[in-house]
Order: C-alpha cells, then structure tokens, then sequence
C-alpha cells in the first residue's frame, strides 16, 4: 500500500545506512579518538572503549532516530560526577558528525563510555590506616576496604604509637579507628567505624575520601581574589556574560588567555554545566596550578540551555589529576542537597565558602 514512490525512498534510505556501516570500523573509531583532545595523553584508548563506541555507532546507524531527541531528566548530575569525559565526548561526537554524518541517539552514552575508560585507568593506590586491636577483625576489615574501595592500599596498626609511626614515612588519606583507644584530636581524617565494617561503613569511607581534601581547605581552591559581583543588563547575553568575566579574570591574572578561550569556547558548544541555578563554565588546563575556581554573583539571573542562571562559578582543572576531578563531584553534591532559593539568594564569596564546609 506504500506505492512505487515510497519503496524507492525507503530502499534509498536503507542503501545509505548500509554504506554507513560500512565505513564504521574499530579503525576508523581509533582514528577519531586520536584527535580528541586530552584522550592521548590521558592513555584512554583500551579495546574497551573502542569496542563500546563502535558498537554504539553500529545500532546508531541500524536503528536511526530521525526526530530529535527530548530527553525527560537531566544528565547534569552524571556531567557533574565526569565533566572531563563528557567534555571529550562533545569533541568526539563533532569530529564524528564532521567525517561521517551518523545520526546519533542517546548522545550522552559516549560520555559515559568516556567515564568508564577514565574511571578503569585510575591506577593509584592511596594509603589508609587501619587502627585496629583484634588481629582477625583487622584482617578482615582490611580485605573489605580494599575490596570496596577502589584504588586504596589499607596499612594496619595496632596501636595509636603505630599510628604516628606510620605517619612518618606516608601521608594517610584517611585513619579508620576501628578499636577502643581514643585518638588525639589533632590528627585530622579521622573516622571512627567500630566491629566488623559493614557495605554502610565501606560508602562511609567512599564518601570521606571522596570529600575530606576539599573540605578541610576550601579557600585552597575557591580562592576570594577573583570572585566578584558582574553587573550584568537584564537583557544581556550568556556568550557576552562568560566572555567579560573571563576578559577580567585575565587581567587581574588569575587565568590565562588560553584558558579563557577554552571556557569561552566551550560554553558557545552547548550542553554546559548547570546544577541547581550555578553556571560551572570550565576548562581543562595545562598549568601546573591547582584547581580554581572563582565565584561570580549576577545582578539578574540570566537563561542558559533554557534553565535560569543565578550565578557562576569558573573553574579551571587538570584532567589527568584525579582529585580534582572529585572537585565537580563534591560540587553537585553540595548543591543538590541545598534549596533552590539558597543558591539563588547568595550574595558573595564568604556565602559560597560557609556553603562548602557545611
């Protein structure tokens, strides 16, 4: 009942898809991968991530999605939780558009793969002590940190002049005090888990080491020189917004020109960072200075990707630190949890800063 017409269309449709496919290789992914920036020096290219991506790309092509998608939920916790890897895939997904023409669906998946990749190429070992004075429930506790908790080496001690021996020679993640004594209250990361660690003492220590750096120093990453009121026009436009504050930020030199470029770039792209009405323009940096981020309060709140924009936050990190990376994770974390009118009525740095150590 098609028609002559509509059979050559669909067999014309069907005819391009099967070219597609045929241009699509685990060679051609590597190609295009190799020119995603940071993905080399990062040494993400597994078979893994070749394997997931050009399977991806695969379904893509047999089962095209012409009509655009319309997402139901937002993505901006798992961005938050990998800003590196989506930001690698908004790289690939361009190159990828650029040289094959493929209609995707479920874009985001390739972040995700991205962030599978990172994630299965975290290879260090960070120390923490085990205080504990039973030597079977110390074996057994330590088997179950270092099972659950990916990437940590657990050193026993017996005794707290175990402890500050230990101390000596490595600098702890965290202490887990899983005996009897009482630990001095100058040393600090310390938490305290009696008997024998369940699965809720082991996201206990998950959530400490993923927290307790920033925490502690705050100011070493949000620093107050750089922060500052923008008095932007109630009909001002996001691209002029992120360009003056990046043009001020350069010349009080807390970022560089390049630097500058890159979260000015990334922003006109689309798909940018927004938790709870804070704007995370971003860059990854090759500096050897830490992470910073400065915090910018707006006169009028201001519409990005078609959600209201009630402050900013630029921040400039270095992909291949992993701790860093926790700084985005700690970030949406704080956020969500905190009322939408809160982060709206912030007024400045100090506001921010009491938000972080809360």
């Amino acid at each position: 009942y098609l028609g002559e017409n509509a059979l050559k269309t669909l067999h014309g449709l069907l005819d391009k898809q099967q070219q597609q496919a045929m241009t699509l290789s685990a060679d051609t992914v590597i190609a295009l991968l190799q020119r995603v920036p940071g993905v080399v020096t990062l040494n993400l290219i597994d078979t893994q991530l070749v394997e997931n991506i050009t399977g991806h790309l695969l379904r893509c092509v047999s089962a095209p999605v012409w009509v655009p998608e319309h997402r139901q939920s937002s993505m901006n916790n798992l961005k938050a939780a990998w800003p590196a890897a989506f930001d690698m895939s908004l790289r690939f997904i361009a190159l990828l558009r650029e040289q094959l023409e493929i209609p995707l669906f479920d874009s985001d998946l390739i972040g995700l793969y991205f962030a599978c990749a990172l994630e299965r190429h975290q290879n260090e070992r960070q120390p923490i002590i085990l205080l504990s004075d039973q030597n079977a429930i110390a074996t057994i506790n330590q088997q179950a940190i270092e099972r659950d908790v990916l990437n940590c080496r657990v050193i026993i001690a017996r005794t707290p002049s175990d402890v500050y021996a230990i101390r000596q020679e490595v600098d702890p993640l965290l202490i887990v005090n899983n005996s009897h004594y009482l630990l001095d209250d100058s040393l600090k990361n310390v938490l305290t888990i009696k008997n024998i660690i369940s699965a809720v003492g082991s996201e206990q220590i998950k959530n400490f080491l993923a927290t307790a750096f920033i925490r502690q120093q705050p100011e070493r990453f949000f620093s107050e020189p750089g922060s500052f009121h923008y008095m932007n026009l109630a009909d001002e436009t996001w691209h002029h917004i992120t360009h003056q504050i990046c043009d001020r930020l350069v010349a009080q030199e807390h970022i560089t020109r390049d630097e500058a470029l890159r979260i000015c770039a990334r922003e006109d792209e689309g798909e940018n960072l927004i938790i709870n009405h804070l704007a995370i323009p971003h860059c990854w940096s090759e500096q050897t200075r830490h992470f910073r981020g400065f915090f910018i309060t707006l006169a009028h709140p201001v519409q990005v990707n078609n959600e209201p924009v009630s402050h900013v936050l630029i921040a400039c990190a270095a992909a291949d630190a992993r701790h860093e990376l926790k700084i985005f994770s700690y970030l949406a974390s704080v956020l969500c949890h905190q009322p939408t009118e809160t982060i709206c009525e912030l007024t400045g740095y100090d506001a921010f800063m009491s938000l972080l150590k809360q």
